[in-house]
C-alpha cells in the first residue's frame, strides 16, 4: 500500500509541478509562445494545410486565422524582453477592434497536430475561446502526467533505488518550466521521458511485463508523432533499447504486438509530412567559406545553451547555484558508475556525443537559410535519458539515505527556483 501511494505521489507530484510553472511564468513568456498559441487554436478550428509565407531569416510561415484578442498575445511579453529588469506588470492588451478574427503567421501551422489537438479541442471545449490561460492548464496537465507516467514507471519496475532520484536530475527546472506552457516541444520532453523510463525498467530487470512493455511503447508512439524531429529521437531510444534488451525482446512473442503500435504512429509521421509538404528539417547548409563561422558561432553559444537547460525565460536565468546543484547530483552518478556501472556510463556518454553530433548537423542543415537556430530544449529529448542511463543496471549501491537525499535536493532546487521566478516576474 505504501509503495502504490509513493508511486502515485510521485506521479501527481510531477502533474503539480507543470501546473505550478504554468501559474508562474508570466503569459508568452516562453519560447515560441505565442505561435504555438496560434497554432493550437487554428488546430482546434481544423486549419491544417494552411498558406506558406517565406520571411527572411525565418524560413516558412504558416498563415492561420484566429480570434483577435488571442492575435493581440502576440507582442504580449515585448516589454519584459526589451528590459529583463521590468516585472509582469508592463504586460497589456491594445483595445479590440471589431473584426472577429485576423490572420497571423506561425512556424509550427502544419507540425504533426497531434499535441496541438489534444490541447487545442479540451481547451476550445472549456472556454470556448481557446484563451492562453486553459490552453496552459490543459497543457500543462497533459504533460505533467506524460511526465507522471514516466516516474510511476520507475517507481513500479525499475530494480534501482537511484532511479527516481536520477529522474529528479533529469527534470531540471528548464523541463517541467516548458511543460507549464503551450509547446509542442514540452509534449516532446514528456514522451522522450517517458520513454527512457522504460526503457531503464526493461533494462535493469530479467523479466518482460507486458504492462511495462505496452507503455514503452505507448511512449515512443506518441513521441514519433510529436514533432518533426521527434522520430530521430525515438529512433535512437530505440537503438539503445536494443542494445540491453534487443535479444529477449525479438525472442518473447508476448510482446511483439508492440511493434505495431510504433509501426503505425512512424506511417501516421510520414503520412502528415508528405501530405502537408512540411519544409525539410536539412535545407542550405553553409558553402565551405560559412562553415568554419558557422561552426564558431555554434561553439561560442555552446555555454549559454548549457545553463539554459536549468532555467532560461526572457534573458532571465536563475542563480548560479541552480545548475551546480545539477551538475553536482549528475557527478555524483557518474561517481558511482565508474566504480559499479561503466556500461550504463558508457551508454550515457554515447547518448549525449549523438545528441551533441545530431545537433550540430541539423542546425548547420539550415544555417544558410535561417543561421543559427538551434535551442538547448530541442536536446532535451535524449538529454532526459542521459542520467537514467547511468543508473541503468546499477546493483551496487550506497545507502538509499544517500539516494533519498540526492532526489530531495534536486526537487527543494525546483521550489527554490519556482520561489525565485515568482519574485521576478511578479
Amino acid at each position: 500500500m505504501l509503495g502504490r501511494i509513493a508511486r502515485c505521489g510521485l506521479a501527481g507530484g510531477a502533474v503539480a509541478a507543470s501546473v505550478a510553472w504554468s501559474l508562474t511564468i508570466p503569459l508568452m513568456a516562453s519560447p515560441d509562445e505565442p505561435a504555438q498559441t496560434f497554432a493550437v487554436s487554428a488546430a482546434a478550428d481544423g486549419q491544417f494545410r494552411t498558406p506558406f509565407v517565406e520571411i527572411p531569416d525565418l524560413g516558412r510561415q504558416s498563415v492561420v486565422n484566429v480570434p483577435r484578442r488571442l492575435a493581440q498575445y502576440d507582442r504580449y511579453a515585448d516589454c519584459m524582453m526589451i528590459d529583463p529588469t521590468r516585472d509582469a506588470s508592463c504586460q497589456y492588451l491594445q483595445p479590440l477592434a471589431e473584426t472577429p478574427e485576423v490572420e497571423v503567421r506561425t512556424q509550427f501551422g502544419r507540425y504533426p497536430p497531434t499535441y496541438y489537438l489534444l490541447v487545442g479541442l479540451p481547451s476550445r471545449a472549456i472556454d470556448g475561446t481557446t484563451s492562453p490561460r486553459t490552453m496552459r492548464t490543459v497543457s500543462a496537465l497533459l504533460v505533467g502526467a506524460v511526465f507522471g507516467l514516466g516516474l510511476w514507471l520507475l517507481a513500479r519496475y525499475h530494480r534501482s533505488a537511484y532511479a527516481v532520484p536520477a529522474a529528479a536530475v533529469a527534470l531540471t527546472p528548464a523541463v517541467l518550466a516548458l511543460g507549464g506552457t503551450v509547446n509542442a516541444s514540452s509534449f516532446e520532453v514528456a514522451t522522450a521521458f517517458a520513454a527512457w523510463c522504460g526503457v531503464a525498467c526493461l533494462a535493469s530487470r530479467d523479466d518482460l511485463p507486458r504492462p511495462l512493455c505496452w507503455w514503452t511503447t505507448v511512449s515512443l508512439s506518441l513521441l514519433i508523432v510529436s514533432r518533426p524531429v521527434s522520430p530521430l529521437w525515438a529512433a535512437i531510444i530505440l537503438v539503445v533499447l536494443m542494445v540491453h534488451r534487443g535479444r529477449d525482446l525479438v525472442r518473447e512473442r508476448s510482446v511483439r504486438w508492440c511493434l505495431a503500435p510504433l509501426a503505425v504512429a512512424g506511417a501516421g509521421w510520414v503520412a502528415w509530412t508528405v501530405a502537408m509538404g512540411t519544409p525539410p528539417l536539412l535545407g542550405q547548409p553553409p558553402d565551405r567559406t560559412g562553415l568554419r563561422p558557422a561552426l564558431g558561432i555554434i561553439r561560442r553559444a555552446l555555454p549559454e545553451r548549457l545553463t539554459s537547460l536549468t532555467g532560461n525565460f526572457l534573458g532571465t536565468h536563475p542563480p548560479t547555484w541552480v545548475p551546480t546543484v545539477f551538475a553536482g547530483a549528475l557527478l555524483a552518478f557518474v561517481l558511482i558508475a565508474l566504480r559499479a556501472n561503466r556500461r550504463g556510463l558508457v551508454t550515457a556518454g554515447s547518448v549525449t556525443l549523438v545528441c551533441a553530433v545530431a545537433s550540430t548537423l541539423l542546425e548547420l542543415g539550415r544555417y544558410a537559410d535561417i543561421g543559427p537556430w538551434w535551442q538547448a530544449r530541442y536536446s532535451l529529448p535524449l538529454l532526459v535519458g542521459v542520467p537514467l542511463l547511468v543508473v541503468t543496471g546499477l546493483t551496487w549501491s550506497l545507502r538509499r539515505l544517500a539516494a533519498a537525499a540526492m532526489a530531495l535536493g534536486t526537487v527543494a532546487t525546483q521550489v527554490l527556483v519556482i520561489v525565485w521566478y515568482v519574485g521576478r516576474f511578479r
